[in-house]
């Protein structure tokens, strides 16, 4: 939880080890993501590990339960109405399962948030980008869809995060990525606002 007004170091403890106990629930997921892949991104259960990864970021607040599965899903089919060669489909749609992980970094007080975030709150949630990057850079066989995950929130006009990437810079995957997201989180209900239509949702991407 965020603390509120007038907390002291009682509760201020309390944040301290809430963030440890993130920090070893996520080690203890890297451990085990260690005896069941390979040192290789060849893997042929690195599907299903992504998707465990993804299922363990959903999991954060019941209002993202769902969402990288449907990313996924969204993300590969726009790689195939494209056209692109097979290992880049197959790349996005693991990537797809993977661009949340850093979620569970930020206090679920944050996520389900109703009213508007202060500053602190928004820097927050705008690195959770950065830390889904940092956390998969820990193994070789994750570590190939780090910067898609890092770059899921950067925008073509620069105007994204965490690094403020032009669209220049960014590749078709982590293009298809980024809109496969906001597309699939603007369908779904959120703590601050309800679900958009499609074609709402259309407009707004």
């Amino acid at each position: 939880e965020t603390p509120g007004a007038g907390c002291g170091a009682h509760d201020a403890q309390g944040v301290a080890d809430g963030l440890e106990q993130t920090s070893s629930v996520w080690d203890e997921a890297m451990h085990r993501a260690r005896a069941l892949l390979p040192d290789d991104e060849a893997a042929p259960n690195l599907d299903a590990i992504a998707s465990a990864f993804g299922d363990y970021a959903d999991i954060k607040s019941p209002v993202f339960l769902g969402h990288s599965a449907a990313v996924s899903a969204l993300a590969g089919r726009a790689a195939d109405h494209l056209e692109l060669p097979k290992a880049e489909t197959a790349f996005v749609r693991t990537a797809g399962f993977l661009l949340d992980v850093g979620r569970v970094a930020v206090p679920n007080g944050v996520w389900e948030k109703t009213a508007s975030l202060s500053p602190s709150e928004w820097e927050q949630v705008r690195l959770h980008a950065y830390h889904g990057e940092r956390a998969l850079l820990r193994h070789a066989a994750l570590a190939p869809f780090a910067r898609a995950v890092g770059e899921h929130h950067e925008r073509r006009d620069a105007s994204g995060y965490h690094r403020g990437t032009a669209g220049s810079a960014l590749s078709i995957t982590s293009q298809l990525l980024a809109a496969a997201d906001v597309y699939t989180a603007l369908l779904a209900l959120r703590p601050h606002r309800a679900p958009f239509t499609r074609s709402g949702a259309r407009e707004t991407l």
